[in-house]
């Protein structure tokens, strides 16, 4: 899956800014059983977007701490027995505490 991420920072004081994001990302998977391949790819997407406070112990590096949300969807489109389209859709959501750093070059 690759996807864009969006990140508004708002300044909170000298080595700190406050942030907001969102994002989506896109892609497929083939399944093989039993030696097989499956014809029909599973169509994957995310969207989540999430705030959180980023503290800049210098110019180039953030150590970041947030809460995100995101929705996960997996589509597949196969055909039955008697030859009729089938479409399976799994969704599942979330809330999720992030850390982590980013590098500024």
């Amino acid at each position: 899956m690759a996807g864009p991420e969006l990140r508004y920072y708002i300044p909170a004081s000298a080595k700190a800014k406050i942030w907001v994001a969102g994002n989506g990302s896109f892609g497929s998977v083939k399944s093989k059983y039993t030696g097989e391949a499956d014809d029909d790819p599973t169509k994957l997407s995310r969207f989540g977007g999430g705030a959180g406070l980023a503290f800049f112990p210098n110019s180039n590096i953030s150590i970041d701490l947030g809460l995100g949300s995101g929705v996960f969807i997996a589509k597949n489109e196969t055909t039955d027995f008697n030859n009729n389209k089938v479409t399976n859709k799994d969704t599942s959501s979330g809330i999720s505490l992030e850390l982590g750093f980013t590098i500024y070059l």
